[in-house]
């Protein structure tokens, strides 16, 4: 689910500075995702992938309202 998917990025990231956001603590975050609900089961590629098409959406976002300079993350996969 969406909603649910961008919740946990913003509490994850939410009270960092995007310019302190790192192309790396983004794949250190990617893969240490697990499933909250099934006793932290890591989460499948597929679906950490849903997760970093969210990721992109957001920052594109800030990006289309000048809140930050640069999309540095499209290159994460």
């Amino acid at each position: 689910n969406i909603k649910y998917r961008t919740d946990r990025i913003m509490k994850d990231f939410g009270d960092q500075d995007n310019d302190t956001i790192t192309k790396f603590d983004v794949k250190i975050w990617l893969d240490s995702l697990t499933n909250l609900n099934t006793n932290n089961k890591i989460l499948s590629t597929a679906t950490k992938k849903k997760y970093l098409r969210i990721f992109h959406g957001i920052f594109e976002l800030a990006l289309d309202n000048e809140v930050i300079k640069n999309e540095r993350f499209h290159e994460i996969s």
